[in-house]
């Protein structure tokens, strides 16, 4: 049978879109805010008569407020301790650390400062026997 219906209009679907926004949009958003309205206006007549249920629900609300800081609370001192621990740790190995660092860079050091000078000793040995014979040449 759907084989057989025609295609909506532009006209149709834009209505068709304008009930879908009201039903799935604007009627919840609108609901919503009667609710909250409706809670406000208790709130205040409550409060107005002095009734004994207001402290309860004010008291109730603090806590539903301070839980969740409480357990953002308890993770923040977790991270913080764990961090403690790691810089604990840095604090107490990084003098040998840097000492086996240290005698590392030393050993390289002294291997390519050998080598360099094995390295140019043919250099200066025959830059050194130039100069000896300019010099030589110089004198007479």
């Amino acid at each position: 049978m759907d084989k057989f219906k025609r295609p909506l209009t532009s006209y149709e679907r834009a209505e068709l879109h304008r009930k879908q926004v009201f039903l799935q949009v604007a009627l919840p958003v609108f609901a919503a805010a009667v609710i909250v309205l409706a809670i406000c206006g208790l709130a205040i007549a409550g409060t107005v008569q002095g009734s004994p249920q207001i402290n309860r629900w004010g008291n109730l609300s603090a806590v539903y407020l301070i839980i969740p800081n409480l357990f953002i609370s308890l993770i923040n001192i977790v991270v913080l301790y764990f961090v403690i621990r790691g810089i604990r740790y840095l604090y107490n190995n990084i003098p040998t650390w840097f000492s086996k660092w240290l005698t590392l860079m030393n050993r390289i050091r002294s291997i390519v400062r050998t080598l360099s000078d094995k390295l140019v000793a043919p250099v200066m040995a025959a830059n050194s026997a130039q100069a000896s014979v300019k010099a030589v040449f110089k004198r007479k």
